[in-house]
């Protein structure tokens, strides 16, 4: 029995031990997917259905639990940072940011996305396996290229699910949409080379570290079945 009250001071003092970690990383792929067919383009653009440049940008992010040194128990913040992209047709005053764990833009295969000029932000929720969840609306206007501005991304509606997906390794995307069909809100992508700055991610998690005593813990349960096994 000394074993095993060894192995449960060991194991609760390792579980007791979960902390905060934050983890920066960019985006690794991304799509446009707008009117005039989709592409792999160097801008995050939400643009409204008002004529022919109509877009939403679509990235693809991925963490795993390696990143953070553990098991991830909870996210406690998302925090989207972007690049503004100075251009002369910048316009709008809100942005929308949505979360998908669907698996069609891996590999950045967005060819079976397309963009629906019936819809101001166009997004089609059913080409998606994973419809399209909100992060919430946020103030734009159009800054001096090359400035960032950070975005604390409402993750709550999926947190079971950003957890699932940080632990296992998957892709997930965060889709760019404009509110207002004659909004053109313009950030800097993946590459770009001008006024540069990749879409960058930074979640903040609550991780567990796995026990070192857990394997201890199991020995020692077993020993003390086999033992019990034998005095009977």
């Amino acid at each position: 029995m000394k074993i095993v009250k060894i192995a449960i001071v060991l194991l609760l003092t390792s579980i007791s031990s979960a902390h905060a970690a934050a983890v920066s990383k960019d985006l690794i792929a991304q799509g446009a997917i707008h009117i005039g067919g989709n592409s792999e383009l160097s801008d995050y653009y939400g643009s409204g259905n008002d004529d022919s440049f109509a877009e939403y940008g679509i990235a693809n992010f991925a963490f795993n639990a390696s990143d953070f040194g553990g098991q991830v128990a909870s996210v406690n913040s998302v925090v989207l940072q972007l690049t503004h992209n100075d251009r002369f047709f910048s316009d709008g005053s809100e942005v929308e940011f949505f979360f998908t764990a669907d698996s069609k833009a891996a590999l950045n295969d967005y060819a079976d996305l397309s963009f629906d000029d019936t819809l101001i932000n166009g997004i089609v929720s059913s080409q998606y396996t994973f419809a399209p969840v909100s992060l919430g609306k946020f103030a734009y206007s159009a800054k001096v290229g090359g400035e960032t501005e950070n975005f604390n991304l409402d993750f709550s509606a999926n947190q079971s699910t950003w957890v699932e997906l940080i632990n296992s390794g998957s892709d997930f995307h965060i889709l760019i949409a404009a509110t207002a069909s004659d909004a053109d809100i313009t950030f800097s992508g993946l590459d770009n080379t001008f006024d540069p700055g990749n879409p960058n991610l930074t979640i903040d998690a609550t991780v567990v570290p796995v026990p070192a005593a857990f394997p201890l813990f199991l020995s020692a349960l077993a020993l003390v079945s086999v033992t019990r096994n034998r005095t009977k």
